[in-house]
């Protein structure tokens, strides 16, 4: 199906998205489910997607962000705000740790076919 999941020590199924959507990253990979789910925790985050930010010809990953009615950054100083504060969660988790970038989005493109899966290929920024 093209789905990764790995058991845990306790014979739990754990879900880590699409083989198709993780990024790597020298030895590291960054898997949608897992990684996105912890930026869920912000009070102000409707919806979250795992996304590559290419900077020339360095690739890293960077989370865009879907803010709840009310809550979409409108100035310079609150995107800076609301990026510390995801930052700050980030930098909880050692498989985050290394995620800096944040991109804010009014809506996400989704699948046609599935009118709630992200299509996380049409966000991935090139800077």
């Amino acid at each position: 199906t093209g789905d990764l999941g790995f058991f845990d020590q306790r014979g739990r199924l754990w879900f880590c998205g699409r083989k198709s959507e993780r990024i790597e990253v020298g030895d590291e990979i960054y898997y949608p489910e897992c990684i996105e789910a912890l930026f869920m925790q912000h009070a102000a985050v409707e919806r979250v997607a795992l996304i590559k930010y290419r900077n020339s010809t360095i690739i890293r990953p960077a989370i865009a962000i879907l803010p709840k009615r009310g809550f979409f950054p409108k100035f310079f100083w609150q995107r800076r705000k609301f990026s510390t504060e995801l930052c700050s969660i980030a930098d909880k988790y050692p498989k985050t740790k290394a995620i800096k970038k944040f991109f804010f989005y009014r809506s996400f493109p989704v699948d046609v076919r599935h009118n709630s899966k992200i299509n996380r290929g049409a966000m991935s920024k090139i800077i």
